[in-house]
């Protein structure tokens, strides 16, 4: 193969198939992102797709496209993964990408329209909060305007601010830019609730002379809520871009608390200032007993004392203090059992974790399986059960499932365990299901399950109410109910008059609460009120 002429060159790529097809069909291109119908506050949207020739034989994708509207076509950045960064225009947009291939077929359209809208932080009220310890923000100011009484930002009346918003958790710093907007912008922090009052804490208008970007370094207080005001200077907009990021100015160690089914931790997970002391509540689930602490501390102390001088892990260890089926009737009729698979379960003495009777799996044989199955009403809440594996380790198994999905697996020679899970409202199936491999046995050859809870709905639904002392004379409030359910704590002086303090929900049905005026009271009493 050869130019036409010395002055022909360039590229060549032949295709060389015998008995072949040629190519006559057009590439399919798929819009990854944005979704469809999404919402924009900022001109400037990056799209992204995939784009393929569909056929083994097919010559491959040479470009691809995206159109707005019904603007020219414009090309974007690979192939197979593509991209492209745009400027929408105002209001409703049609988006259409197609490629083609170096055959020179053209695929079909994929179509998405989305919009390009008002700014939804126009006013002090809808201050967009900024998430995280720190990160970009973009928005565009050309329809935002300036409210009554809305003060003039770094001293100039601007005239199209957007607000967003920070809660700082802990004493710290918080850095604030708007380099890359591309408007000369203002920039101002306050606090208050109310945009006609509010109190400055620090404005730029550029960070040095002619710059025409705003930059700002505050000091912030632990658990206060900062407004951050974006304007432009003179009256000017355009697209915004606001880079925040915040530091710590003390030392903290973290708290780590793993989640357990059988109840709750009070305080959270966190981080909590160096040296403090926290006084952790297990707070257990309705019919569950705390056992004690695992992790980094090893105790039964409820409430346990923390100095925080390190990082603590720890897992509060709860137990089921009544049964809803311990099998002790000796056969399956306490609950609506079903059985399943080559052999049935059965109730036995032989082998339980407590009583005189558990749950066996039926006696069957290589490739063969058996099951306990309930299907039945729960409410929200945790369940558990004891079982027992003596099988061919790696081969037999026994395993649970909850709505067709399996929470647990066990072999070999396992002795009595308790299994904690948690179950959403509404009907639910459990299944216990042993199953065997192709051949060979070990052991017992069976799986044994006891002492089954599980959260019915004819359960007794009164809450529980305590109260935990803590060091110092505080006291710590816990109501024991119903998971989902919103309890409303009261207190009084005199049991006459009484005033809500508190309305929580838990998922464990644990909730608990530390009235902050205990000590100037010498006596106090306390309610909970389900609404």
């Amino acid at each position: 193969m050869s130019g036409y002429n010395s002055n022909e060159t360039g590229e060549i790529r032949l295709r060389v198939m015998p008995g072949g097809q040629p190519d006559t069909s057009g590439p399919v291109v798929s819009i990854i992102s944005p979704a469809a119908e999404s919402l924009f506050t900022t001109n400037i949207v990056t799209f992204t797709g995939t784009a393929k020739d569909p056929l083994a034989n097919d010559t491959g994708v040479s470009e691809v496209f995206v159109q707005i509207n019904s603007d020219p076509p414009l090309v974007a950045t690979g192939t197979t993964n593509w991209s492209l960064q745009v400027s929408l225009p105002w209001g409703t947009n049609v988006i259409s990408a197609f490629a083609q291939d170096i055959a020179g077929n053209m695929g079909l359209p994929d179509t998405i329209i989305i919009r390009f809208l008002d700014v939804t932080n126009d006013d002090f009220d809808s201050a967009i909060e900024l998430g995280d310890v720190g990160g970009t923000v973009v928005g565009n100011t050309i329809h935002a305007t300036r409210e009554a009484g809305e003060p003039f930002h770094a001293g100039n009346e601007g005239g199209h601010s957007i607000w967003y918003k920070f809660f700082t958790p802990v004493n710290g710093r918080l850095f604030l830019t708007t380099t890359n907007s591309d408007f000369d912008t203002l920039l101002a922090v306050y606090t208050g609730d109310i945009v006609t009052n509010l109190a400055l804490v620090a404005s730029n208008d550029d960070t040095f002379p002619g710059s025409g970007f705003s930059q700002l370094t505050i000091s912030v207080t632990a658990n206060t809520l900062y407004y951050i005001a974006v304007d432009g200077y003179g009256g000017a907009y355009g697209n915004v871009q606001l880079k925040y990021v915040f530091s710590t100015t003390e030392k903290y160690y973290s708290l780590t608390v793993d989640p357990s089914p059988g109840g709750g931790v009070s305080p959270p997970s966190g981080l909590y200032l160096a040296n403090s002391t926290l006084y952790v509540t297990a707070a257990p689930s309705r019919d569950f007993d705390f056992l004690g602490w695992q992790g980094s501390v090893s105790s039964s102390a409820n409430p346990l004392t923390l100095v925080m001088i390190q990082d603590y892990q720890l897992t509060a260890i709860f137990s089921v203090e009544a049964f809803t089926d311990g099998f002790e009737s000796g056969g399956l009729n306490a609950l609506s059992w079903a059985t399943g698979g080559a052999a049935p379960w059965f109730v036995q003495s032989s082998v339980v974790a407590s009583g005189r009777f558990a749950a066996r799996s039926g006696l069957i044989g290589d490739n063969q399986s058996s099951s306990l199955i309930l299907v039945t009403d729960l409410l929200a809440g945790a369940g558990a059960f004891n079982f027992r594996v003596s099988s061919e380790a790696g081969w037999d198994f026994l395993e649970f499932y909850l709505n067709g999905a399996r929470l647990g697996r066990w072999s070999g020679e396992v002795g009595w365990q308790s299994f904690q899970f948690r179950v959403p409202e509404g009907l639910n199936q459990l299944e216990w299901r042993y199953v065997k491999d192709a051949n060979f046995s070990d052991g017992l050859d069976a799986a044994f399950i006891d002492n089954v809870y599980l959260p019915l709905p004819d359960s007794a639904i009164a809450a529980r109410l305590s109260l935990l002392p803590l060091p110092g004379g505080q006291d710590r409030l816990q109501v024991q109910g119903l998971s989902g359910r919103p309890y409303v704590i009261q207190k009084s002086t005199n049991l006459a008059n009484w005033t809500s303090a508190s309305t929580n929900i838990s998922d464990t049905g644990t909730i608990q609460w530390t009235d902050p005026d205990t000590l100037n009271y010498p006596l106090r009493f306390y309610r909970a009120i389900a609404p």
